[in-house]
């Protein structure tokens, strides 16, 4: 649709150019293809800035009174009808419970900012002519249409900065985790991955962006038409940088090269035949592409990506170790359990491991679900909410990733509950506690970067509850032990009612029971059936051979 609201757009520009006036069907059949193109990707309000800013430069231009009436007439139709035909759509996301002015989807915010640039028509020219003086403008009656557009504006300050940060990667941890997302700069520039990826196509577009501009500046005045073609290159150019999965909204502007060579080469037989080479060299990058179907030598054959071994191995364990959650064949069908993990992960949860994922970066980040993960990851400060959460959402398994001190606020490692988890394996730490309902089960091996482990893996238990008779008792303790490690599983002791101590345990295990000076007063043992089924397992005189009376 950015192709059809570009045409139409030209089309428009060309023939006020020309002195001729467009109908009120034309200007309604371009606000249609605006509206199309909003429902097909939300984002597209970024192509609709380039009609919106010519036909502005045009009413603000024009000495024609007439024709500048025109523009803004054809202007200020298509943007009101793709305003009004999005508008049903955004106010039912609103009655549903979504936030209002949001980038992520079909908001309030695409028809304000459209009806904001629809208000700026009938002020173009007046500012111009007034040479923005206060009383002139005051009697030109500029201010209610101003002061509208800045209402619009403020109401969706906060989706339009959510959409720049979407676009532009800052600040936004969905688009950082997607590999096609990445900036055309990532490794810098020059950078080989721009070429891996689009081969020199950002090369092209830059260098036809830099012809156009030179085009528009040695014409005095500079031609609409030149001006909308300048900054439909300057748009589709800048979203490949931004992220180089935009290379497609480039097509138009790549298609419209060769007519553009014949139409200003035709004329001349020496200038066609420097075009027919120009053509020829333009076509070269493209080699890469179709060079593998017809020299048959493996080494250039395309080849799937090669995931990292140690996170193969996470995703095996995960399928291996864990029950089936349903029948994969059948989607339909809800499943017995989910699994929480970081964003990044969840498509590799949901093809690898098979097994069904809370949110992943294969969907909308904007949804309830996401803002789960986030929350769990770096917000939940106690573990009586992650477990609220993860009952609420079905979810018997999270899984934890090592976080960069360097990247969180200050002290966050002690307080957020998920990196205690992740951190001290569930074991209290300190004056923080852990968990006696998250269990350890395994974790990634061979991560790159640090020994530490950059992912595990915690089942959701119900925990064993030990009761003791005295106040000695402070700590319980258990070893665990794994082919690649072994680690202390502690839990530190509470008063409880009728002068007891109590603590709840989520790893199975013989418990050694020591007072504060660290003495052994006994062991108990724990079995799995206690954890998995919430046991409450009441001990008299916390003795080795008392415990084994029981």
């Amino acid at each position: 649709m950015q192709l059809w609201v570009y045409a139409l757009t030209l089309r428009n520009v060309q023939a006020l150019e020309r002195g001729t006036v467009p109908s009120a069907r034309q200007a309604a059949l371009l606000g249609l293809a605006m509206s199309l193109s909003l429902w097909m990707w939300r984002g597209a309000v970024v192509f609709l800035v380039v009609p919106a800013a010519v036909g502005l430069l045009m009413v603000a231009t024009m000495r024609d009174a007439e024709r500048r009436r025109a523009a803004s007439r054809v202007f200020s139709i298509a943007l009101v009808v793709a305003a009004l035909l999005t508008l049903p759509y955004s106010v039912l996301n609103v009655v549903r419970g979504r936030p209002a002015f949001a980038a992520y989807f079909l908001s309030l915010l695409q028809p304000a900012m459209l009806l904001a640039w629809a208000l700026l028509f009938p002020v173009a020219p007046q500012l111009g002519e007034t040479g923005l003086q206060l009383r002139p403008l005051l009697r030109a009656r500029v201010v209610l249409p101003v002061l509208g557009v800045l209402a619009l504006l403020g109401v969706g300050a906060h989706g339009f900065l959510a959409g720049t940060a979407f676009l532009t990667r800052i600040g936004d941890p969905w688009a950082a985790t997607i590999t096609e997302s990445q900036p055309a700069w990532t490794g810098g520039l020059p950078t080989q991955f721009v070429i891996e990826e689009l081969g020199f196509t950002p090369l092209l577009l830059v260098a036809l962006v830099l012809i156009q501009l030179v085009a528009v500046l040695r014409t005095r005045p500079p031609s609409p038409t030149a001006v909308f073609v300048l900054l439909s290159s300057a748009c589709a150019t800048a979203l490949v940088l931004l992220q180089v999965r935009f290379v497609y909204y480039a097509a138009p502007v790549v298609a419209a090269v060769p007519g553009a060579l014949w139409c200003a080469l035709r004329e001349r037989p020496r200038a066609r035949v420097a075009g027919a080479v120009l053509a020829v060299v333009v076509l070269w990058p493209a080699a890469r592409f179709w060079s593998p179907v017809f020299d048959a030598d493996p080494n250039t054959e395309m080849r799937p990506l090669e995931m990292e071994p140690w996170l193969a191995l996470l995703m095996t364990d995960l399928r291996l170790s864990t029950p089936s959650a349903g029948d994969v064949e059948q989607p339909e069908v809800r499943p017995a359990y989910c699994v929480l993990a970081p964003w990044s992960l969840g498509n590799f949860i949901e093809i690898m491991a098979q097994r069904p994922v809370l949110a992943s970066s294969g969907g909308p980040h904007e949804t309830e679900a996401y803002a789960d993960t986030v929350l769990f990851s770096h917000h939940f400060t106690q573990e009586s909410q992650a477990v609220e959460r993860m009952k609420k959402r079905g979810c018997r398994y999270a899984i934890t990733e090592r976080i960069d001190p360097a990247s969180e606020p200050p002290g966050s490692a002690e307080k957020v509950f998920a990196q205690r988890l992740h951190a001290h394996d569930g074991a209290d730490w300190d004056a923080y506690s852990g968990s006696g309902q998250f269990r350890w089960r395994f974790e990634s091996h061979d991560a790159p970067g640090d020994q530490d482990a950059l992912y595990k893996v915690f089942e959701l238990v119900p925990g064993a509850l030990l009761r003791f008779p005295t106040a000695q008792a402070l700590w319980v303790q258990t070893e665990l032990h794994d082919p690649y490690r072994h680690f202390l599983y502690r839990r530190r002791l509470q008063p409880a009612a009728d002068g007891l101590v109590e603590v709840r345990v989520s790893q199975a295990g013989t418990y050694r029971v020591l007072a504060a000076n660290g003495s052994v007063l006994g062991e108990v043992p724990v079995s799995e059936k206690a954890v998995s089924r919430g046991h409450t397992l009441s001990f008299g005189a916390a003795t080795a051979a008392q415990a084994a009376a029981l």
